[in-house]
Protein backbone atom coordinates (compact mmCIF):
# COMPACT_ATOMS: atom_id res chain seq x y z
CA UNK A 1 0.00 0.00 0.00
CA UNK A 2 1.36 3.58 -1.21
CA UNK A 3 2.24 5.51 1.88
CA UNK A 4 2.31 9.75 1.39
CA UNK A 5 2.47 12.52 3.59
CA UNK A 6 -0.53 14.82 3.02
CA UNK A 7 -1.08 18.38 3.21
CA UNK A 8 -4.18 19.56 2.96
CA UNK A 9 -6.21 22.90 3.19
CA UNK A 10 -9.75 24.90 2.78
CA UNK A 11 -8.90 24.73 -1.21
CA UNK A 12 -6.12 22.01 -1.87
CA UNK A 13 -4.91 18.67 -0.85
CA UNK A 14 -1.18 18.07 -1.81
CA UNK A 15 0.92 14.49 -1.33
CA UNK A 16 4.50 13.95 -0.88
CA UNK A 17 5.81 10.68 -1.60
CA UNK A 18 9.54 10.46 -0.32
CA UNK A 19 9.58 11.96 3.10
CA UNK A 20 11.64 12.44 5.76
CA UNK A 21 11.49 10.07 8.77
CA UNK A 22 11.24 12.55 11.18
CA UNK A 23 8.81 15.17 9.51
CA UNK A 24 6.69 15.40 12.35
CA UNK A 25 9.35 17.13 14.68
CA UNK A 26 10.08 19.27 12.05
CA UNK A 27 9.45 23.24 12.65
CA UNK A 28 6.49 25.22 10.51
CA UNK A 29 8.88 26.59 8.34
CA UNK A 30 10.54 22.97 7.05
CA UNK A 31 7.24 21.66 6.92
CA UNK A 32 6.12 24.69 4.41
CA UNK A 33 9.04 23.76 2.21
CA UNK A 34 8.25 20.06 2.15
CA UNK A 35 4.03 21.28 1.21
CA UNK A 36 5.92 23.37 -1.62
CA UNK A 37 7.67 20.48 -3.26
CA UNK A 38 4.71 18.21 -2.67
CA UNK A 39 2.47 17.46 -5.79
CA UNK A 40 -1.01 18.26 -5.81
CA UNK A 41 -3.64 15.85 -5.44
CA UNK A 42 -6.55 14.59 -7.39
CA UNK A 43 -9.90 14.62 -5.64
CA UNK A 44 -10.86 11.13 -4.51
CA UNK A 45 -14.20 9.38 -5.24
CA UNK A 46 -14.39 10.01 -1.70
CA UNK A 47 -14.06 13.49 -1.36
CA UNK A 48 -18.04 15.15 -0.39
CA UNK A 49 -18.78 18.59 -1.97
CA UNK A 50 -21.34 20.53 -0.70
CA UNK A 51 -24.08 20.08 -2.92
CA UNK A 52 -27.43 20.85 -2.57
CA UNK A 53 -29.47 17.89 -3.06
CA UNK A 54 -32.26 17.17 -5.60
CA UNK A 55 -35.46 17.00 -3.84
CA UNK A 56 -36.93 13.48 -4.41
CA UNK A 57 -39.79 12.64 -6.35
CA UNK A 58 -42.37 12.50 -3.78
CA UNK A 59 -41.63 15.89 -2.68
CA UNK A 60 -41.92 17.94 -5.73
CA UNK A 61 -45.05 19.73 -5.95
Amino acid sequence: MPRWLCFESATERRRLAQYPERWHVMTPQELDTLCQSARPARPSPTDHKAVPAEPRRSERR
